[in-house]
């Protein structure tokens, strides 16, 4: 028998048409058979940002981004809500932005608090949610990695960097966000300030790496 990798509920990242989506998994066919000879799991999705049912996707062109139930789903929905309406540097949908972070996370370490610190990195710092409400709902090592990555008034870039060397969670997060916006595939003209910028996270980079 076939064990699917995703549950119902669990929220999924996936790509149609050259267009990015995510929502929740509806349906799971386990043998991934709807008419064909397949063993591998077939998943419908449900897209409530789209309000659309996606059919028919194979596992291998599914990626995780949060399990039913968790404190990532909890920090996802959050952060989906908090940044409503908000764009990154691109043009896209902020909460892409965030899934790419959590993502960049995943691909070195799966610990849920990590993860959950990436959807919420900026949600201090860019929305109107205040620490208070987050401690109510977050654990400590949460609240206080999102802090630590949020940018004070006037502070100096250098002073923030050192900072956010002090909290390994904050750390790892601020890595996946320089990698992130350091990707120049993101933006469709790039122009000299882009790039500038861009130097300007590589240089991030290697600091927090050292």
């Amino acid at each position: 028998m076939v064990v699917p990798k995703f549950n119902y509920g669990d929220i999924v990242q996936f790509h149609q048409n050259d267009n990015n989506y995510y929502g929740k998994v509806e349906i799971i066919d386990e043998y991934g058979t709807w008419g064909t000879s397949s063993n591998v799991p077939s998943y419908d999705v449900f897209s409530e940002k789209d309000n659309c049912l996606f059919k028919h996707f194979k596992e291998p062109n599914l990626r995780l981004i949060a399990k039913a139930n968790t404190v990532t789903e909890k920090a996802f929905l959050l952060a989906e809500q908090a940044h409503a309406g908000q764009k990154d540097l691109a043009g896209v949908d902020y909460i892409f932005h965030l899934i790419g972070v959590s993502q960049n996370v995943r691909d070195i370490i799966i610990e849920e608090p990590i993860i959950a610190t990436a959807f919420l990195h900026d949600i201090l710092e860019d929305t109107n949610t205040r620490e208070d409400a987050l401690s109510v709902m977050f654990p400590k090592e949460i609240v206080d990695a999102v802090r630590t990555l949020t940018r004070e008034t006037k502070e100096a870039y250098e002073d923030y960097l050192n900072r956010v060397k002090t909290n390994e969670v904050a750390r790892i997060v601020k890595l996946a966000d320089l990698q992130h916006n350091m990707d120049i595939t993101r933006i469709k003209n790039p122009t000299k300030r882009d790039f500038e910028r861009i130097e300007k996270y590589r240089k991030a980079m290697l600091f927090l790496q050292d």
